[in-house]
């Protein structure tokens, strides 16, 4: 379901340069302004089924090459209709047409102009694509067609492909973690880059501290094993345009706009009880650790399994667009749920897809839903919905 509503719509700036709030007369929004704070609260609505156009990947070895994949690590989707699938066993970029027709590919494992140590992300600096090759320390940048245009230094610096990654916001910047190391003060950091400019800024938020939830497991003969629970309360902060922050907790799901200052200056939110949380869901992401007791009967375990959550999380994850719209990730059962709010905030439509891998971050351009999916094999493929 998309919303219609009264609010007058503005320009993507809006999400960092509007201080006030328009009125609607939708009685479905609620805006208010606190301390300077805009707070706008969505009512739940009808979620929609978003049209698969296009999917990409086929099982085992008896498809075309360019349709198998070793292990996709990020996909991105060019304003011209291209999709690009970083495939990072073959450390190659694939590229592929709107239908899903091979287009060609670049790249390759190497240290020289257009090779990949280590393929990590894709994304765009303006209309120059840009991938995250931490095995050789650079950020390389490419034409929409392949060709090698230069480079940006980097860190090695890795960690889970779902996190450490490039984020595309406009005006057509590049953005990614950079580590802290203030201990004292830590903070997340990211650096931006932008067109025409050789060296980043950095762009940061204070680190909110969490508990880590997890068992630590001894062995009497030696050897420690930790087991994290992926639905423990944790802390969710990504760039945002114009220098801007974001941060949510997947417990509370209200998402928060920070400016340079640190001040808060947004906040989003739609007001609804999680759903129930389902025991098989809970069985599927605690079985290592119940193979690992089951095998390893005198580790000595603190503590000593997980208690489930009686609810899902509010929030699994947040995105946004190519335009620079928010866009919230939240759990259902079977699948995942995408909710998409407009300029100010306003909950505008949400969107029920299939479970994605969580290892690969979605990309969403216009109406258009990029996510990487597993078959009933556990094999990764692209599929491109139309909302």
């Amino acid at each position: 379901m998309v919303r219609t509503y009264a609010v007058l719509l503005m320009a993507v700036g809006c999400i960092s340069a509007c201080n006030g709030a328009e009125p609607s007369s939708d009685p479905l929004v609620r805006i208010d302004t606190i301390g300077g704070t805009v707070v706008v609260e969505s009512v739940p609505i009808a979620a929609d089924t978003a049209r698969l156009r296009t999917r990409i990947g086929v099982s085992g070895a008896s498809g075309p090459k360019a349709a198998v994949f070793g292990r996709i690590s990020s996909v991105t989707l060019s304003r011209e209709g291209t999709l690009f699938v970083a495939d990072a066993q073959a450390n190659e970029v694939r590229l592929f047409s709107l239908d899903g027709a091979y287009v060609g590919a670049f790249g390759g494992p190497g240290q020289g102009p257009g090779e990949f140590g280590d393929l990590y992300s894709l994304g765009w600096l303006a209309d120059t694509l840009a991938a995250m090759d931490p095995g050789n320390a650079r950020i390389s940048l490419h034409s929409e067609d392949g060709a090698y245009l230069g480079q940006r230094r980097w860190l090695a610096y890795s960690g889970p492909s779902s996190i450490i990654r490039l984020f595309s916001l406009p005006p057509g910047d590049l953005y990614t973690p950079y580590p802290s190391f203030d201990r004292d003060n830590p903070q997340h950091l990211f650096l931006r880059f932008r067109a025409g400019w050789l060296d980043p800024d950095t762009v940061g938020h204070p680190e909110e501290q969490r508990d880590v939830a997890g068992s630590l497991c001894r062995l009497p003969g030696g050897g420690i094993s930790f087991f994290a629970n992926p639905f423990a309360p944790r802390n969710i902060v990504v760039p945002g345009p114009g220098r801007t922050i974001v941060s949510a907790g997947t417990a509370e799901g209200k998402a928060v706009l920070w400016n340079e200052a640190g001040d808060s200056i947004r906040v989003w939110s739609v007001g609804e009880k999680p759903g129930a949380f389902p025991a098989a869901v809970w069985d599927s992401v605690t079985a290592e650790y119940a193979a690992y007791r089951a095998e390893n009967p005198g580790a000595d375990c603190e503590p000593d399994g997980f208690v489930r959550p009686a609810e899902l999380p509010r929030l699994s994850g947040m995105f946004f667009t190519r335009e620079g719209l928010l866009v919230m990730e939240r759990p259902r059962a079977g699948g995942t749920r995408f909710d998409f709010f407009d300029a100010y905030g306003v909950l505008e439509q949400r969107v029920d897809l299939p479970e994605r891998d969580p290892r690969v971050a979605p990309e969403f351009v216009g109406r258009r839903i990029l996510l990487v999916e597993k078959d009933e094999f556990d094999v990764q493929y692209v599929a491109l919905y139309e909302r």
